[in-house]
């Protein structure tokens, strides 16, 4: 699976003209895949998880809540995008949804870039999530994903 993984993010890397070793912001790279207008924020009044719609082209439009934290964009983008490339790709339908939260987790952190970025943070999780803009507890399951140790994620609840 991680070499599928890692072939998806290189390909969605490569339709935006981005380079995995420097992770971009996915809202960055929905614009530039799906068009400058591929994001769409609710009004405050409006509340709503994230989804994605077709605009009658074929090309993807992103709706996200209204006021989300930096880190939710990113992570909720990300999860549009990878199933939206996987169905447009002929993915099969069947298996999309049990493998976009772990190739949306791998396009917010490239291993690639996860590596250059472990050579000048360690393995700080507050400073790595800080750099992807994402949560520390996803972060945690990249180090472990990228670096294969062996790691379980205990929380509170």
């Amino acid at each position: 699976m991680d070499g599928f993984v890692d072939f998806v993010v290189r390909e969605i890397y490569a339709s935006a003209g981005r380079d995995p070793t420097q992770a971009a912001p996915t809202p960055e790279l929905a614009s530039v895949i799906c068009g400058p207008n591929s994001i769409h924020r609710a009004s405050s009044s409006h509340r709503f998880p994230s989804c994605a719609s077709d605009d009658g082209n074929g090309q993807l439009i992103i709706h996200v809540p209204a006021s989300p934290t930096a880190w939710q964009v990113n992570h909720r983008v990300s999860q549009q995008l990878v199933k939206w490339y996987l169905t447009r790709h002929a993915y099969d339908g069947a298996q999309v949804e049990s493998v976009v939260r772990r190739i949306a987790a791998a396009v917010c952190v490239p291993t690639p870039a996860f590596e250059r970025a472990r050579d000048e943070l360690g393995e700080d999780i507050p400073a790595l999530s800080e750099r992807f803009r994402v949560l520390q507890s996803l972060m945690a399951l990249r180090i472990a994903e990228c670096t294969g140790y062996p790691t379980a994620l205990r929380t509170a609840t």
